[in-house]
Parts: structure tokens; sequence; C-alpha cells
């Protein structure tokens, strides 16, 4: 038992995976920002392998999918269509999320994180299918 709570995924230890969490993670977060939409684009594009690759690690969906989530709200058509040509699979990964916030539950753009954190984690896919929804 001792061996399964210092080894995660693949082999890597805890602290190999919160390594790869705070270090890469936010450099894929910088693609979906950058001014180019061919960046964007990219980063949608591949949207679905990089979930993949990291939705085991703990923590790492609650960046990915609010960053997944303004690929699909990107103000280019080509940006927003490969992040949807994604959707499917990204909803796949079987990941759990945050519950939206609640926008009547504080005041400014978050909401009461005190709030949030008594609610229980949603999958990846309800979060989307909400976020779609919303945008419908």
């Amino acid at each position: 038992a001792k061996v399964q709570q210092t080894r995660g995924i693949d082999g890597l230890s805890i602290e190999a995976a919160n390594v790869l969490v705070k270090k890469i993670i936010p450099l894929i977060l910088a693609t979906i920002e950058d001014r180019s939409w061919r960046v964007r684009w990219t980063a949608a594009s591949k949207f679905a392998s990089v979930v993949a690759a990291f939705k085991d690690l703990e923590g790492s969906m609650d960046s990915l999918v609010p960053a997944y989530e303004k690929l699909l709200q990107d103000p280019e058509a080509e940006v927003r269509t490969a992040a949807t040509v994604n959707l499917a699979e990204v909803a796949k990964c079987g990941g759990k999320v945050p519950p939206p916030q609640s926008p009547r539950s504080g005041e400014g753009e978050g909401g009461n994180d005190d709030d949030n954190k008594k609610r229980p984690s949603i999958s990846v896919a309800k979060s989307l299918a909400q976020k779609a929804n919303a945008l419908t």
C-alpha cells in the first residue's frame, strides 16, 4: 500500500506528477492565450491528446477544462472548429472538475469559492455539456 501512495500513474512519483502539473500545464495554457490564432488552432486541434496525457494527474483538469472552454469560444472560427472536433474525445476523458461557479453566490466574476467547494466535483463531460448549453 505504501508503494501506491508514493507512485502514481505510469510509475511516476507523486512529486514528478506535481512537477508536470506545475511546470508543463502553464506552458500549454499559454498557447491558448497566444495572440496568434494559428497557435491557438494548434492547441485546439491537439487538445484531446493533451487531456489524455494529463487526465490522471491530480489538479490538471481544474486548469485544462476551463482553458478548453475558452477555445470553444475563441473569436476565430477556425479555432472554435478545431476545438469542437475534439469535443467528444475531451468529454470522454473521465476526469472530474469543480462545478461551475454560481454567478449569484457572490459578488464579482468568480462567485463565492466557499459555496463551490461544498459542491461535489462533476464529470468533464457534464461540465462541457453545461457550457455548450449556455453558449446556445
